[in-house]
C-alpha cells in the first residue's frame, strides 16, 4: 500500500516501476536512497515489517 493526495491506496505492479524508476533516477544522481513507510497501530505479534504503508523516497548526498 502507498499514501498519496487521496489517502491509502493499493500500490500495484504499474506503480511500483515508476517507484523503482524514481529510486533509479536518484541513484544515478549519485544520492543514497531511502524508503519511507509507516504502519497504523502494531500488535505485539504481528511482523514488525508487515502491513506497512509505503510514503515516498529520500535522496541524500
Amino acid at each position: 500500500r502507498m499514501l498519496g493526495a487521496a489517502g491509502e491506496a493499493p500500490l500495484d505492479d504499474a506503480g511500483k516501476d515508476i517507484w523503482l524508476a524514481r529510486t533509479q533516477a536518484l541513484a544515478e544522481d549519485g544520492l543514497r536512497v531511502l524508503a519511507v513507510a509507516m504502519k497504523r497501530e502494531a500488535a505485539a505479534e504481528t511482523h514488525p515489517y508487515s502491513d506497512l504503508v509505503f510514503l515516498g523516497l529520500i535522496g541524500l548526498e
